[in-house]
């Protein structure tokens, strides 16, 4: 079978499993699940802001990090090609938005895909690295307050952010440019990345914008918690949010929808919330998410579109 079809079968596997078990859940736990219709409208609001603020900050992050590849997106083309991607990503498996984005930035600007994927890679690699010093942070904070200390998620943490530092020192300058593919293509992707870390500045500024979306996730899971009546603290909440945001890494199924449900599950042993509650949250910053996203998405496709008609495609290089 091909790794293609193996992937997909295994996506639907995942994600039929997990919203058939939901539903038997949610059945059988009719009560619990009442909350969410006790929303408080703040509440509702803070999450839509918050959304539409990590939105901007990751099209901030693209803006920037293409720039150190000569290209100069114009107007809110960032955000667009940001709002398009993360509206495929929750309705497309296996990151569809990441395929978008690089299709729609190699059409126009003739932007190599390895160049892109040394784009991907670094803003992977800052990602892990920001989060789990976070979600580590949380529970260190947690144990020293009298909590439990989960050892295997402190030790997932402590790995992830030594594999993400290890990537980010790794230098590889070969004498000759490899001829063969794949290692061509690595060769490449690696020195995409080193001249992304030449930039200083450039690095300190995505950072900066990876520091914001994680502090931004950590008020939005905040509220969350606080709106289906569930108070978290806010080192629990950095453990969450930090756990969240690497938990979307895995991208098997649209939105990773089932895996990061199922590290929320997880979550409760540690952060004392019940199954229905970890469902109840994700149901609420998911349903924010996606409505927010159909609202934007047509204008976002809009504009994508209209772009490409403005301007001339490039070759493939």
């Amino acid at each position: 079978m091909p790794r293609r079809w193996f992937r997909t079968l295994l996506s639907a596997l995942i994600l039929v499993s997990f919203l058939a078990w939901t539903a038997w859940y949610v059945i059988g736990h009719r009560d619990e699940f009442a909350a969410i219709t006790r929303i408080p409208l703040l509440t509702l609001v803070t999450l839509y802001i918050l959304f539409a603020l990590m939105i901007a900050a990751n099209g901030l992050f693209l803006r920037e990090v293409v720039k150190a590849f000569d290209i100069d997106l114009k107007g809110v083309e960032w955000l667009a090609i940001v709002i398009a991607s993360s509206f495929a990503n929750y309705f497309l498996p296996a990151r569809g938005g990441a395929g978008l984005r690089a299709l729609y930035l190699l059409r126009l600007y003739g932007f190599p895909l390895t160049d892109f994927v040394a784009t991907l890679g670094a803003m992977y690699l800052i990602h892990v690295v920001v989060n789990g010093l976070l979600a580590l942070a949380g529970m260190i904070v947690i144990y020293l307050e009298g909590g439990h200390f989960d050892f295997v998620l402190g030790v997932f943490f402590a790995i992830a952010i030594a594999c993400g530092c290890g990537a980010m020192g790794l230098r590889y300058q070969p004498r000759t440019p490899p001829e063969r593919f794949p290692m061509r293509q690595i060769a490449r992707t690696l020195a995409g990345w080193q001249r992304l870390c030449q930039n200083r500045w450039l690095m300190a500024k995505l950072l900066g914008l990876t520091l914001f979306v994680a502090l931004a996730t950590v008020c939005q899971s905040k509220a969350a918690f606080a709106g289906c009546s569930q108070p978290l603290s806010w080192a629990g909440a950095c453990v969450y949010a930090g756990s969240k945001n690497l938990a979307l890494l895995v991208s098997l199924t649209p939105g990773s929808l089932g895996i990061v449900e199922a590290m929320s599950i997880y979550l409760g042993r540690v952060l004392d919330y019940s199954t229905a509650q970890a469902l109840l949250v994700q149901g609420l910053i998911r349903g924010v998410a996606i409505s927010s996203l159909l609202c934007a998405g047509p204008w976002a496709f809009l504009t994508l579109n209209s772009r490409r008609r403005e301007r001339p495609q490039m070759r493939t290089p």
